[in-house]
């Protein structure tokens, strides 16, 4: 058996409650391109339901309940992008797919990765 100190374990959680902070924001980009303007318009409210949204959005890391089939609790947004921010609001389904098949193997390969995100160029293609 081995003995860790207090000191050591503080210091690792502290680690572990920087990187999920971390984690959180790189979610809320994830979730919809609005998100991170939404998130600093409620933290500006200070009206009694704009601290009651932004606890919920705290809850959900978005405008919309998962206990209410995705329903938004904030007036004025969208619904729920189903293709989230991995790629652009505007694009179709058979657009993407199209794109993907016509890209090169090992840039397929990223489009529909993990750790990868869509967007525009500035002629509006992909």
């Amino acid at each position: 058996m081995f003995h860790v100190s207090r000191p050591a374990i503080v210091s690792r959680c502290k680690k572990l409650i920087e990187a999920s902070r971390i984690m959180d924001r790189i979610y809320i980009r994830q979730v919809w391109s609005g998100n991170e303007a939404l998130l600093r318009r409620l933290e500006a409210d200070t009206s009694a339901a704009g601290r009651e949204a932004l606890q919920l959005f705290r809850i959900e890391m978005s405008a919309w309940s998962s206990l209410d089939l995705d329903s938004a609790f904030v007036e004025g947004v969208p619904p729920r992008p189903p293709e989230a921010n991995y790629y652009p609001a505007d694009m179709s389904k058979e657009e993407m797919e199209a794109w993907v098949n016509g890209l090169p193997e090992q840039e397929k390969k990223k489009a529909v990765g993990f750790f990868w995100t869509i967007r525009r160029g500035p002629t509006g293609n992909s």
